[in-house]
């Protein structure tokens, strides 16, 4: 920044004159990505933690719940629940007893941060 000053008739002038930055598009639109990818990445992570800890919860309360109960009870679709209960039985964390129609749920671990 600059300034400027001069006296005219009845007064003085101060100017004040800014340099033009020159900023590249390219490297806003990169960091905007990058904080787009980072905030997305983020809040899907705490999504899926939050949604396990909340299945984890409703089977201790009822362990005989059904992927179709659970989906209304957290307002998701029953496939949704279908992966998030397969993704707990894949890390060990659930298991489901037989039979497949009137089984139950064992809670194994209480860890569903995986």
């Amino acid at each position: 920044m600059t300034f400027d000053f001069d006296e005219i008739p009845n007064g003085f002038l101060a100017t004040l004159k800014y340099k033009t930055q020159r900023i590249s598009t390219k490297d806003v639109t990169d960091n905007v990505v990058d904080n787009v990818v980072d905030n997305v990445a983020d809040n899907v992570a705490d999504n899926v933690k939050d949604t396990k800890a909340n299945i984890l919860r409703l089977l201790h309360m009822n362990s005989r719940l059904s992927a179709k109960l659970l989906a209304k009870e957290l307002n998701l679709s029953e496939r949704s629940v279908q992966r998030y209960l397969k993704s707990l039985t894949d890390d060990m964390i659930i298991k489901h007893t037989v039979p497949a129609k009137g089984g139950y749920w064992e809670i194994l671990s209480t860890n569903s941060t995986n």
